[in-house]
């Protein structure tokens, strides 16, 4: 039995493990509502263009076929900042393998025959899609993925390069990557009654539920977002894609659901790619390796459909200290489908690269390279000026060094073969942001001890679900099963908040998907009124039942009657104090105490309330 000290972390089975591996968990286009139809994109085969005819007079004859969506027949979408979902409204093809029609059916196959059915004939234009050819119409943008400036400088970097008594000047090229998870992009939708609901493969489903409010005219209230088994995403279901959005339409256009789920072949043209990216790396240094500039210049390729810019210069900001600096990005629009995010977007390009020129300038000065990167270690942050939160690169990289053995090896490059395999030992560096944004959870406590936790977060097969009801465990001090969690009952997907109290929330904050409670809430005070360990109270005339943070900010209160003394009685109806001095009744509440944790059960609801004090 796991305890709740050792609750997160503990080995566990994963709760939707065997749902998994017995089938009975649902992906995304495995809900099948009754009378849903299929639906499969006609995507262009030209690179640049115009639809000139689009016949569908073949494909409509074919069994079972229902309809087919084109530019002139389907629905009208308002407005949106992601042009990439703008599918359908006009006959331009900006890049080879843009949806210009969709085939709806009552099987996937009859969808997929009725789409290779339709014959579509296209006015071409001049195009150009090859990062190189085009390199002098690079521009600079305002900004790179991230919101990040694309271009920042410190010092007089190229006056620094040039006086420098080590210098190297080298290049690199990163080529386009694809981020192709094990469940293709896919959804499930269904019009009902004005609302629409949509079981889409994404990591994001408040964003997907909000986007597609905009572009249906609908209140986000009359859209419910369901994603609870996402296999997989790398970065590529972070945002809406098209085939939600096509799903949409035929399923407004036919007045059924419908799904639809993308090819492999059509991943690679409509979810995003990493882009290829174009590297200069320019170190300078003193003889003991003291780096006195950085210049670090990036050029990418967007599409003409959106602006993307894969940040890959940013690392070079934080990484290392130096006397000045230049990182900066710089674009070019072509022909080719919009990149967007794939695994740590910036970092993984832009690191390679940089690491690379530090390992070249270590073997210029002839040091070694884990000491060279050791003596450019920055005190805070170079960009900005501001402290680390925490930073152990160093510590790591003589620890990596320790395990490995590097003090024993052979630090000639390129000298140790195996038949046509060159060998040998090699180090480098990695940074990834630490993101944090607005999260919201419910937890509801039962009477048979069964707590009920719903928070918006993705599973997408990295066992979220395991860690957030872990957790509970750990912030809530519960009772714990055999198996450590299953006393939490996690709901994830999406979830319509209605937040009717601080109190609610206050003690729980889960922060991006997969972190704990926040504990400068959690660790919750009791003031006046003392809470015995065998549930009884006591406190002076006057008393209050306070929930305070670590830092003494007072949350919420039940203040008792002038006169009585205990916690407030069923038959009291107290007034708490709300945050910024405001007041609000809530009827009729009462006290219990298990452990560690304070049940207050009052207006329908029961709330639990972890304390260190009695």
């Amino acid at each position: 039995m796991a305890s709740h000290a050792n609750a997160l972390g503990a080995p566990i089975e994963r709760r939707e493990g065997r749902a998994k591996v017995t089938g009975e968990a649902l992906y995304a286009t495995e809900y099948t509502p009754p009378g849903c139809l299929y639906a499969w994109p006609v995507t262009a085969t030209v690179a640049r263009g115009r639809i000139a005819s689009l016949d569908i007079a073949d494909a409509l004859a074919l069994p079972d076929v229902v309809d087919v969506l084109t530019p002139e027949s389907a629905p009208r979408l308002g407005t949106s900042d992601d042009a990439t979902l703008a599918v359908l409204q006009d006959a331009k093809v900006p890049h080879h393998g843009w949806p210009v029609a969709v085939a709806i059916a009552g099987t996937i196959e009859a969808a997929r025959a009725a789409a290779e059915a339709v014959r579509v004939t296209y006015a071409t234009e001049p195009h150009e899609s090859v990062l190189g050819d085009n390199t002098a119409d690079a521009y600079r943008p305002e900004e790179a993925n991230g919101g990040h400036p694309a271009e920042r400088r410190r010092g007089q970097p190229e006056e620094a390069f040039a006086a420098a008594p080590v210098r190297v000047d080298v290049r690199y090229r990163v080529p386009p990557l694809h981020n192709h998870p094990m469940e293709p992009h896919g959804a499930t939708v269904n019009w009902h009654d004005g609302r629409l609901t949509v079981y889409d493969s994404s990591q994001g489903s408040d964003t997907v539920r909000s986007v597609l409010a905009d572009l249906f005219g609908l209140p986000e209230e009359q859209v419910t977002v369901i994603s609870e088994h996402v296999g997989g995403g790398f970065g590529s279901k972070g945002t809406p894609r098209p085939h939600v959005v096509l799903a949409a339409m035929a399923s407004l256009h036919t007045g059924r659901p419908v799904k639809l789920a993308l090819s492999r072949r059509q991943l690679t043209e409509l979810v995003g790619h990493r882009a290829p990216t174009e590297h200069r790396l320019r170190l300078g240094s003193d003889a003991d390796g003291t780096l006195a500039s950085v210049i670090h210049e990036v050029t990418t390729h967007t599409s003409r459909v959106k602006e993307f810019v894969e940040q890959a210069a940013v690392p070079a900001r934080v990484m290392y200290a130096s006397g000045s600096s230049l990182t900066d990005h710089k674009v070019a629009a072509l022909d080719v489908p919009t990149p967007s995010w794939m695994r740590a977007p910036g970092e993984a390009p832009g690191m390679y690269a940089l690491e690379s020129a530090v390992d070249e300038l270590a073997c210029a000065l002839g040091l070694d390279p884990i000491e060279l990167r050791a003596r450019n270690e920055p005190g805070r942050e170079p960009d900005s000026g501001l402290p680390f939160s925490s930073r152990h690169l160093v510590e790591c990289l003589r620890e990596g060094a320790r395990r490995f053995g590097w003090a024993d090896r052979d630090p000639r490059p390129g000298i140790r073969r195996e038949g046509a395999w060159l060998t040998g030992t090699g180090v480098a560096s990695a940074t990834y942001p630490v993101l944090v944004s607005p999260s919201r959870a419910t937890v509801t406590a039962h009477p048979d001890g069964l707590h009920v936790v719903r928070v918006n977060a993705t599973d997408i097969g990295t066992g979220a679900r395991t860690v957030l009801a872990q957790v509970v465990v750990g912030s809530l001090v519960l009772t714990n099963t055999t198996s450590g969690v299953y006393a939490v009952d996690l709901h994830t997907g999406d979830v319509k908040w209605h937040i009717e109290s601080p109190v609610q929330l206050s003690p729980f904050s889960f922060l991006g998907r997969t972190i704990a409670a926040s504990e400068q809430v959690t660790a919750v005070l009791f003031s006046t009124i003392r809470v015995n360990g065998d549930g009884s109270t006591s406190s002076g005339t006057g008393g209050c039942l306070a929930l305070r943070t670590s830092d003494g900010k007072e949350l919420w209160a039940l203040r008792e009657n002038a006169g009585s003394s205990g916690v407030p009685a069923p038959s009291t109806a107290p007034s708490p104090s709300g945050i910024g001095g405001t007041s609000k009744g809530f009827g009729m509440w009462s006290v219990a105490v298990a452990g560690s944790i304070v049940f207050l059960s009052g207006g329908g609801r029961v709330r639990a309330y972890r304390t260190d004090a009695g």
